[in-house]
């Protein structure tokens, strides 16, 4: 993975006397307010998918996310200025472009609240900003929520986001390593931007087989079908670097914040 290219940071955990938990992610917060509103910011870069991935883990939700090709003023020069000052001929670093974000969702469910309408209602207040990227929801035939993004300069009929193109999927069954190989190949190369693998699953399932299929089906179908061996639930990320122009595939289990035995909220895996 280049340098530059951030992923998750760290996570800290602060209780709240009225939610599961005040939960900071790399810069994200989910907190209920005094009025019983939920309230979820950002302040750093991808502050979308750092919200999105605050709010998900705060109520146990699947949630698959991929990033636009960010562009113009999306786009931040994140070169130290001391190495810069050094070497004012040497190469930048460039990552998307920070800003604060905050969205008040309104009055939530203490238990599980519905999980498209609370995600739709936080996309749709980023997506009146000017923060980089502009995002939609969809379900796939599989039952998967995923957010894909494209950049604020493109036109929703001029951007194919990279799991959208058409694969053929070996017709026999095979290894998750190996099929997860073959749709990263296919679907970077179809895509005209090259995607690369970052994160992959630590499940032991990750050797068992996937089924063949015969006839065409998106890259993002055929990843649900992958990600369905598992025995942990997972989510993707496909996170864009700026810098080689290429995609990144990540595979991590998914959490939630339940309460420790000494009354402090803890990140556990989804079974």
């Amino acid at each position: 993975m280049s340098p530059g290219f951030g992923v998750l940071l760290s996570v800290m955990l602060l209780c709240s006397c009225d939610i599961a938990a005040q939960q900071e992610l790399a810069g994200a917060t989910v907190v209920r307010n005094v009025e019983g509103n939920v309230i979820v910011s950002s302040d750093v870069n991808r502050p979308f998918y750092f919200a999105l991935l605050a709010l998900s883990e705060t109520y146990g939700w699947v949630i698959d996310y991929e990033d636009p090709i960010y562009t113009g003023p999306e786009i931040e020069d994140t070169t130290d200025p001391r190495w810069l000052k050094e070497h004012p001929d040497g190469r930048h670093v460039y990552s998307p472009a920070s800003g604060a974000f905050s969205a008040d969702l309104g009055r939530m469910g203490r238990g599980n609240p519905d999980e498209q309408d609370s995600v739709k209602k936080l996309l749709d207040l980023y997506n009146h900003t000017s923060s980089p990227g502009f995002y939609s929801m969809m379900r796939t035939t599989g039952g998967r929520v995923v957010i894909t993004g494209r950049s604020r300069s493109q036109s929703p009929s001029g951007f194919v986001p990279p799991l959208s193109q058409q694969m053929l999927p070996s017709p026999d069954s095979e290894t998750m390593s190996k099929a997860l190989q073959e749709l990263i190949a296919r679907c970077g190369s179809a895509g005209g931007v090259p995607i690369e693998f970052g994160i992959g699953p630590t499940d032991p399932a990750a050797t068992g087989e996937v089924a063949g299929y015969n006839g065409p089906i998106t890259c993002r179908e055929q990843l649900g079908r992958i990600l369905a061996v598992l025995r942990v639930r997972s989510r993707y990320a496909l996170l864009y670097d700026i810098n080689r122009h290429a995609y990144y595939l990540s595979i991590v289990p998914a959490h939630r914040l339940v309460p420790g035995p000494d009354g402090k909220p803890t990140v556990v895996p989804l079974h």
